[in-house]
């Protein structure tokens, strides 16, 4: 459920993150930015497409401290996590592993409340483990953080990219899924919470007043107006 980690709770990717969820194909420290912006602009024309692919991915992995290529000889120190599905319910929890991918690790811990049907069936198991007397401290500070993060959020907003997410796993074409969030997107930005947001202070750092209080507010109805 990495993609309703990020999604719903505000969750901010670092380097390793976007490199391990294949998010960011290199991780190329600044100090060697302006050496491969000279060496990018010193290539000729290529000829063909795939010549052209192959040469600068070449070079940009010999710039990376790591890719999310397995395979890559410039960045063997970089570590690869990738996450099965099938088993990654039992994978070990890595918290600050080197060089490893927090968000990868939190998808793991939070594999089963992220996989709930609804967002209210989110918010509640993620309520479970912030007081449980059982879970690691750790666990619970971060379920508390998602809990917060969601909270932030419209209410209404929350459930559109929960059902977004949904139904982009359903759909064959990235250009479904642009147009499906589009008109959504336009739908929510003529309601109430966007010209809250919008109507803010410069600055500021408190949630506006949304339409509903919590996503347990927020009827079925009023989502289904968004898609409709």
């Amino acid at each position: 459920p990495l993609d309703k980690v990020l999604a719903l709770t505000g969750y901010q990717a670092d380097c390793y993150d976007m490199v391990n969820t294949g998010l960011a194909t290199h991780f190329i420290e600044g100090d060697k930015l302006d050496a491969l912006e000279r060496d990018l602009s010193n290539l000729y024309p290529f000829d063909d497409e795939a010549s052209a692919a192959f040469v600068l991915d070449e070079m940009m992995s010999l710039y990376s401290s790591g890719n999310s290529r397995e395979d890559d000889a410039f960045a063997n120190d970089f570590k690869w996590v990738p996450v099965d599905p099938d088993d990654s319910k039992d994978a070990p929890f890595r918290l600050g592993e080197h060089k490893g991918s927090l968000l990868v690790d939190l998808a793991v811990a939070f594999q089963d409340a992220f996989n709930e049907d609804s967002v209210i069936g989110v918010v509640e198991r993620l309520k479970e483990v912030k007081g449980s007397d059982t879970e690691d401290v750790e666990i619970k500070d971060h379920a508390a953080r998602f809990l917060d993060g969601i909270e932030a959020r419209s209410p209404l907003a929350v459930h559109a990219t929960f059902r977004l997410l949904n139904e982009g796993r359903a759909r064959q074409t990235l250009e479904d899924c642009l147009q499906r969030e589009e008109a959504v997107q336009s739908k929510l930005m003529e309601g109430s919470d966007f010209k809250a947001w919008a109507g803010r202070d410069a600055g500021s750092s408190s949630s506006p007043v949304w339409k509903h209080k919590t996503v347990a507010d927020v009827t079925a109805d009023e989502v289904e107006e968004l898609f409709g």
